[in-house]
C-alpha cells in the first residue's frame, strides 16, 4: 500500500512538470553572455633603449567576446611603464609588462629589456702631424679616440703611398724618398686624421737635364685677363732621384715670352728660346717657344636668322662668325644645337658649317672657340615649308597585262612624286585612248587601268600642284592560252655514246594545245653523269650521252609546270669505218691458173684497222670476163676470158668502195 502511495506522488509530480515545460510561447528565455576566453600579445619580448616607445597589441578571444576590454601593468615602473599598451623605456634594466582582461582576468606578457644607447666615436687626433723621416726610419704614431668612453675605439691605418711610406698598427716606416699621407680611421664613424711623413733622400748628383717638351705653342697674356694660365715645361731629371733638382730659367726675348719656375707667359708674337740650367752640373735644356695672338671673344654677324625646313635644306653659317681679335692665331671653332629633333648643325671636310633644320620651330647654335672656350648664341626661326611637287613619274613602264585577266589593273601605287614629302601630292588620270582602256578610281582613292580590247594605251597622270605629267605605257593582250599537257614524239631513243656526240630533243616535245600562248620549257637529266643537256644561242636543245646507260630528260613546261619524261638509251660506240683501199692495183689472172681463181680478200685494207664491223661485198665490173666466189677459205675473182674487169669492193659500214683493176690473159 505503501509503495503505490509513492508511485502515485510520483506520477503526479512527473505530469505536472511536463505540463509546466509545455506551457511556453509566453514564456521568456534567458541568453548567457559570451565570455572571454584568452588574450595574448603581438611581441614576447622588446629590446630597448632609454626613451624609446613601442605600442603593443593585444588580441581578445573569442572575437564576439561580451567584454573586451582591458587593463596594462609593469612589473617595474623604473625600467619601463605602460599605459593603453604604449610601453615607455624609462630605465636600464628588465620588466614584465601584463595585460589582463576584465571578463575572466586572463593574461599575457612581454618581457622588456631597457639599454643605454651606445656612445659614438666623435673624433679622433694624432699626436703628431707632420715627421721628415730618413729612409728605413720607423716611428709610433699614438691615436685619441674621443670620448674616451667611446664603446668602440679601434681604428684601421693606411698610407697614400705605400712606396714611399707603409703603416701597421701606428708604425710608420720609411721605405723610399718622397711624401706620404698617414691616415688613421675609426671603425665607428669613419672619422679620420692624418700625418705628412716626408722621406728624405741620400744626395744624388744630377748626370743630366732634359726639358720634356721640345717645342710648344703659348698664347699672350692680355692685361686684365685673369683666367690666363702660364704654361709650365716639364724637367726631365736623370736620374730622378737626384738630390738637388735647382734650375736656373732663362728668356732669349722677355719681349716674346717670359718663364719665372719653369711657366712661360707669352708677353708678345713671336718664337724665342727659353734655357734651363741646373744648379748642379750647369746642365742645360732648351724650348722653342712660339708665342700665339688669342682669342679674346667670338660674336655671330646677325642674330636671329630665319629660314624656311628644306628651302634651302642647309644654312651655311660658319661665314657669320666673328672671332676677336681679327689676327687672332688659333680660330678653331665648334657648333652646338640647342635641340637636334629642331635643327643639326653639319660640317663639311672644307671646314663649312651649315644649320639644317629637321622641323619647324626655334634653335640655338653655339659657337665655342677652341682658344679660350668663348661662345655666342645664334637664334634660328625655321618654318614649315609648302613643299611644291619637283616631278611625277611612274615606278616602272610599259606594264603589260592580259585582257580580262585581270579585269583591272591596279595603277596608283606605282606613281612617285618627287619629293616624296610634297605638301599636295593630289593628281588626275587620263586614257590616251577609252575604246582600247578606261581609268576607273574606287571610293578609298585606289586607281585601275582597265583595258577594252587588246592594243596600248598610255595613261597620264598629272599633279595638281604645278602640273608636272608622266605617262604609263599600258600594252594588253588578248588573253592566253595556257598549256594542258606536254609530251615526247617518240619514247625511248637510242643512240651511241658520242656517234653523234649530242642528239637533238627540242624538236620532239609536243606542246597542248599546239596554240599554247606561253611555250617555254626546261629540260633536266635524271643523271649527269650519264647524260648532261646543252642548249645552243638558237634554242636548240641536245641531249649529251657521257657514257654507256639510260637516263630520263624530263621537259617542264613554264606555264602551269606540266611534265613527259623522254627515255634514252645511250651504248658505247662503234669503231666507224672511214675508208677502204686495196693494196695493189691492177693485178694480173690467168683463165684456169689457177682453177678456182685468184683470192682477193687478203688485199683489201679497212680504214682504221680497229673498225667494228669489217663486213664488205665484192662485185665484178662484167660477169663474163670474171665472177666471184666466196668459200670457207676466202673470197676469189675467177677469171673465165681475156680482158680486163674490175672487182668493187663495198664496206657494210658506211658504204665505202674501192676498184680493183684485174687484167685477165689466155693461159
Amino acid at each position: 500500500m505503501k509503495k503505490f502511495t509513492l508511485y502515485l506522488l510520483a506520477s503526479v509530480a512527473a505530469s505536472t512538470l511536463f505540463a509546466a515545460c509545455d506551457k511556453t510561447p509566453e514564456q521568456t528565455s534567458v541568453v548567457e553572455p559570451i565570455a572571454v576566453e584568452s588574450v595574448s600579445l603581438d611581441e614576447i619580448s622588446l629590446e630597448l633603449i632609454v626613451g624609446d616607445e613601442f605600442t603593443l597589441t593585444e588580441t581578445v578571444l573569442p572575437a564576439d567576446a561580451e567584454d573586451k576590454t582591458v587593463s596594462w601593468s609593469s612589473n617595474n615602473e623604473a625600467v619601463a611603464t605602460v599605459e593603453d599598451g604604449v610601453v615607455s623605456a624609462v630605465g636600464t634594466g628588465t620588466a614584465t609588462i601584463t595585460v589582463t582582461t576584465t571578463d575572466g582576468e586572463k593574461t599575457d606578457e612581454c618581457v622588456v629589456n631597457v639599454g643605454l644607447a651606445p656612445i659614438a666615436v666623435t673624433d679622433v687626433m694624432l699626436g703628431d702631424t707632420l715627421l721628415t723621416l730618413g729612409i728605413g726610419d720607423a716611428i709610433t704614431l699614438t691615436a685619441t679616440v674621443l670620448p674616451e668612453n667611446a664603446d668602440d675605439k679601434s681604428v684601421t691605418w693606411s698610407s697614400s703611398d705605400e712606396a714611399v711610406v707603409t703603416v701597421e698598427a701606428g708604425v710608420v716606416t720609411a721605405v723610399e724618398e718622397g711624401r706620404a699621407i698617414i691616415t688613421v680611421t675609426t671603425v665607428d664613424g669613419g672619422k679620420t686624421a692624418i700625418c705628412t711623413v716626408t722621406v728624405n733622400p741620400a744626395v744624388v748628383p744630377l748626370e743630366n737635364l732634359e726639358l720634356e717638351e721640345g717645342e710648344v705653342s703659348i698664347g699672350i697674356k692680355v692685361e686684365g685677363d685673369e683666367n690666363y694660365a702660364p704654361l709650365a715645361l716639364t724637367p726631365i731629371f736623370t736620374p730622378a732621384t737626384a738630390t738637388d733638382k735647382g734650375i736656373v730659367w732663362e728668356s732669349e726675348n722677355e719681349e716674346i715670352v717670359t718663364v719665372e719656375n719653369g711657366l712661360l707667359t707669352g708677353i708678345g708674337p713671336g718664337t724665342t728660346k727659353v734655357t734651363a740650367t741646373s744648379v748642379d752640373g750647369g746642365f742645360e735644356a732648351e724650348c722653342i717657344v712660339h708665342v700665339e695672338v688669342p682669342v679674346t671673344g667670338v660674336s655671330w654677324l646677325t642674330s636671329p636668322i630665319n629660314t624656311v625646313v628644306g628651302d634651302p635644306p642647309r644654312v651655311k653659317i660658319d661665314h657669320r662668325v666673328v672671332i676677336a681679335p681679327a689676327n687672332a692665331t688659333n680660330k678653331k671653332v665648334t657648333y652646338q644645337s640647342s635641340d637636334e629633333t629642331f635643327l643639326t648643325v653639319e660640317v663639311d671636310q672644307d671646314g663649312s658649317a651649315y644649320a639644317v633644320p629637321q622641323k619647324a620651330g626655334t634653335a640655338i647654335v653655339t659657337v665655342t672657340t677652341e682658344d679660350g672656350e668663348f661662345t655666342a648664341d645664334l637664334t634660328i626661326i625655321s618654318v614649315d615649308p609648302v613643299i611644291r611637287v619637283t616631278g611625277v613619274s611612274w615606278l616602272t613602264t610599259p606594264i603589260n597585262t592580259v585582257v580580262g585577266d585581270p579585269p583591272r589593273v591596279k595603277i596608283d601605287h606605282r606613281v612617285v612624286i618627287t619629293p616624296s614629302n610634297a605638301t599636295n601630292k593630289k593628281v588626275t588620270y587620263t586614257s590616251s585612248d577609252e575604246t582600247l582602256l578606261t581609268i576607273e578610281i574606287d571610293p578609298d582613292g585606289s586607281v585601275y587601268a582597265v583595258p577594252q580590247k587588246a592594243g596600248t594605251a598610255v595613261v597620264t597622270v598629272r599633279t595638281e600642284d604645278r602640273g608636272h605629267t608622266a605617262d604609263l605605257t599600258i600594252n594588253a593582250s588578248d588573253p592566253v592560252v595556257r598549256v594542258t599537257g606536254v609530251s615526247w614524239l617518240t619514247t625511248p631513243i637510242n643512240t651511241v655514246v658520242g656517234d653523234p656526240p649530242r642528239v637533238k630533243i627540242d624538236h620532239r616535245v609536243v606542246i597542248t594545245p599546239s596554240n599554247a600562248t606561253n611555250k617555254k620549257v626546261t629540260y633536266t637529266s635524271s643523271d649527269e653523269t650519264l647524260l648532261t643537256i646543252e642548249i645552243d644561242p638558237d634554242g636548240s636543245v641536245y641531249a649529251v650521252p657521257q657514257k654507256a646507260g639510260t637516263a630520263v630528260v624530263t621537259v617542264r613546261t613554264e606555264d602551269r609546270g606540266h611534265t613527259a619524261d623522254l627515255t634514252i638509251n645511250a651504248s658505247d660506240p662503234v669503231i666507224r669505218v672511214t675508208g677502204v683501199s686495196w693494196l695493189t692495183t691492177p693485178i694480173y689472172a690467168v683463165v684456169g691458173d689457177p682453177p678456182g681463181g685468184v683470192k682477193i680478200d687478203h688485199r683489201v685494207v679497212i680504214t682504221p684497222s680497229n673498225a667494228t664491223n669489217k663486213k664488205v661485198t665484192y662485185t665484178s665490173s662484167d660477169e663474163t670476163l670474171l665472177t666471184i666466189n666466196e668459200t670457207g677459205s676466202g673470197v676469189y675473182a675467177v677469171p673465165h676470158r681475156a680482158g680486163t674487169a674490175v672487182v668493187t669492193v663495198r664496206t657494210e659500214d658506211r658504204g665505202h668502195t674501192a676498184e680493183l683493176t684485174i687484167i685477165i690473159v689466155e693461159p
